[in-house]
């Protein structure tokens, strides 16, 4: 099993479309899941026409049996295309209170076969999906490329972002256009910026709310960036984990 987490900090910048992007584009041949694990509730289950049991609360209520491992796979739905998705409760209380009380779910993960992206919502520090964000093979944080988002990642450019924030991640993704390079962003910070999606706010509502050609998003600059993205996870992946610090720095 390999899992792939990604969550936000502050406001908004996109980590849910940026999850099902990912998952949408992933190159392996091997079985991915979408797993929605958001305490602020779910959007999923709305937007790619499915209910939401079974899901992210039935696949908790498993995981809190003692001796018990539940299949990722038995708590999952086909969305339109394929894609098997684990979605979340639109209730925030719901959510919370599964996660809260799941604490095997990172050891679920680990123990599935094939590939997980989790979407991880906002990951404050109490936030209950932080140890799934934490556990992963990368755990990704999104964010926009503007001074009110970065600055919220490091609360000043001495320490590194790593511990240093209110969740550890691997890498940052970034969404949009901003004042502030990769390269700026990367030595600022002291993280790697694993990739970049172009804001393309028509391509993004087709893709969470099934509007539009098929192969117009295809053809779109957003799916284009996002399918360069996964190939380069996958890849990342198959070989020895990623090292702390800029990409720079590892290359030296």
């Amino acid at each position: 099993m390999s899992v792939i987490s990604i969550a936000s900090l502050k406001a908004a910048p996109g980590a849910t479309t940026s999850a099902l992007l990912l998952a949408t584009t992933w190159p392996s041949p091997d079985r991915l899941a979408l797993l929605e694990v958001d305490p602020d509730g779910g959007v999923l289950a709305p937007r790619l026409g499915l209910g939401t049991d079974p899901g992210l609360v039935s696949l908790c209520a498993a995981a809190r049996r003692e001796g018990f491992m539940p299949s990722l796979w038995d708590h999952a739905q086909p969305a339109p295309g394929g894609l098997d998705v684990i979605v979340g409760p639109a209730s925030a209380h719901q959510a919370r209170a599964a996660l809260e009380l799941a604490t095997a779910l990172p050891m679920v993960l680990e123990n599935a076969d094939g590939v997980v992206v989790a979407d991880c919502g906002r990951v404050s520090p109490n936030s209950p999906a932080r140890s799934v964000f934490e556990s992963a093979d990368l755990s990704i944080l999104v964010t926009r490329p503007r001074l009110d988002e970065l600055h919220h990642l490091a609360p000043n450019t001495s320490p590194p972002l790593r511990g240093a924030t209110p969740a550890s991640a691997d890498a940052l993704l970034l969404v949009g256009d901003g004042p502030y390079a990769r390269d700026e962003v990367e030595e600022a910070l002291g993280i790697e910026v694993i990739g970049v999606l172009p804001d393309d706010p028509a391509a993004a509502g087709a893709l969470r709310d099934g509007r539009g050609h098929r192969r117009g998003l295809e053809r779109s600059e957003l799916v284009r960036a996002a399918r360069a993205l996964s190939a380069d996870i996958s890849t990342r992946l198959a070989s020895p984990p990623l090292a702390d610090g800029p990409a720079e720095e590892r290359a030296s």
